[in-house]
Formats: structure tokens, sequence, C-alpha cells
């Protein structure tokens, strides 16, 4: 995913098996789109959009930007998922 910033709504250019989309995202309303896409799963309304291996690649690129941002050194996160499991 990349983001720019535009006047405070983010244009994210989002890639997934299906090809190539892009998105206007607001911070201020981030935190809201996540708790009712939650709400609808739970709900049975819908799937959430993330899943539980998204959540942990999510996890191990912020590990490895504060791992190298700690060491100034460049950080393999593939290496970093072997060590994990």
């Amino acid at each position: 995913m990349r983001v720019r910033e535009v006047d405070a709504v983010f244009v994210a250019k989002l890639r997934t098996w299906a090809g190539v989309r892009t998105e206007e995202v607001s911070n201020a309303d981030a935190y809201v789109q996540q708790v009712d896409a939650f709400s609808a799963a739970i709900e049975g309304g819908s799937e959430f959009p993330a899943t539980g291996e998204d959540g942990l690649r999510n996890q191990r690129i912020l590990d490895a930007l504060y791992r190298s941002e700690r060491t100034h050194e460049a950080v393999d996160i593939a290496v970093m998922a072997d060590k994990r499991g």
C-alpha cells in the first residue's frame, strides 16, 4: 500500500489479488470504519476485511520498522517471520 497526504485526506493505493484500487481515507474516520466493519462481521452481515494473517504481517512490519530505527540497519521481515514461526 502506498499513501500520499492530500489536505488531511489520504489517498491509498491498495494492491490485492484482485488488482489495484485507490481509496480516499481520512484519519478522522479510520477507527470508526474499523469498528463498523468489526461489528458487521460479528453480527453476521459481512466478512471482516482483514484476516489474522494480515494482522500478523502488519505487526511484523511495525516490529521491523522499530528495530531498524533503533539499530539504523535494514531489517529482513522474512527472517523475523522465520524466527517467530
